[in-house]
């Protein structure tokens, strides 16, 4: 089984709507139902009433704070000792639960996760296409300084590809 921290706040990146934090919830139930997702953790800024109604409306755990310890709080939150870090408005593709399920057998997994192309060059070079996620023990993720999303990336630069990859709404 495995955590999810979604991640509604990044310096990097503005944040998502509240209908694009739903749909990301949405499209992780099948991987609750088939008992590949042991628990989401909603990551955000203090004091957003759509983000509490939101938690609240899901049955998950929510997590506020600055930017700065954020991610060091959601992950200390999740319940499970393998973690996907997903940033929220990104909807994972089909057989995302399937994928994810065959990692978890292999063992403690270590994979990043694009969007899917968007534009003529990432078209051209899919590897250009940003990061949306990280899949890795949660010791590895919590271990050193309070970071941010695309420091945590640079950090697993050198782990595995999924196939399955997201598409971004807003």
């Amino acid at each position: 089984m495995v955590s999810i921290v979604l991640l509604a706040a990044d310096p990097a990146r503005p944040s998502p709507s509240p209908e694009a934090v739903v749909r990301t919830l949405t499209a992780l139930i099948p991987g609750a139902i088939e008992g590949v997702v042991k628990d989401v953790v909603l990551a955000g800024p203090p004091e957003n009433s759509d983000l509490r109604r939101i938690a609240d409306h899901a049955g998950c755990e929510l997590v506020e704070g600055e930017p700065t310890h954020l991610l060091q709080s959601a992950l200390a939150a999740t319940r499970d000792a393998i973690v996907l870090v997903l940033l929220a408005g990104d909807i994972p593709g089909e057989g995302f639960v399937d994928e994810l399920s065959d990692l978890l057998l292999e063992g403690p997994p270590s994979a990043l996760m694009r969007r899917r192309a968007e534009g003529l060059w990432q078209t051209i070079l899919p590897r250009t296409a940003p990061i949306s996620g990280i899949l890795a023990p949660k010791a590895q993720l919590s271990a050193g300084q309070p970071m941010h999303f695309s420091q945590l990336v640079g950090r697993a630069s050198g782990s595995r590809l999924l196939e399955t990859r997201t598409r971004s709404v807003r």
